[in-house]
C-alpha cells in the first residue's frame, strides 16, 4: 500500500502479542531504510512473552499481595517448578 507510506503507523498486540509485536518491530526497524514506515507507538497489553518467567514469580505475587498463604503458595511453587 504505498499511498500509506507517509502515515503514522501503531502497532498493537494483546496476549500472545508479547511474542509477535517485538518481533514485527526487530523487522520493521532493521528494514527502515527501504520500508520508510514511521512507527508512531507500540502498545502490548497482558502479553505473553515467557513462561518461564511470568508463571514462576506469579505466586510469589498473589503471596505478597494476601491473595493465598503460605502453604498454598509453597504447593502451588512445586508444580511451577515442574512446569518450566
Amino acid at each position: 500500500y504505498p499511498s500509506l507510506k507517509e502515515q503514522d503507523f501503531y502497532v498493537t498486540g494483546i496476549s500472545y502479542g508479547g511474542h509477535f509485536v517485538p518481533s514485527m518491530m526487530t523487522k520493521l526497524i532493521q528494514n527502515h531504510e527501504s520500508n520508510n514506515i514511521t512507527v508512531k507507538a507500540v502498545l502490548i497489553l497482558e502479553g505473553f512473552y515467557e513462561a518461564k518467567y511470568q508463571f514462576t514469580t506469579f505466586t510469589d505475587y498473589l503471596f505478597s499481595v494476601g491473595l493465598i498463604d503460605l502453604v498454598t503458595r509453597d504447593t502451588v511453587k512445586v508444580y511451577e517448578t515442574n512446569m518450566v
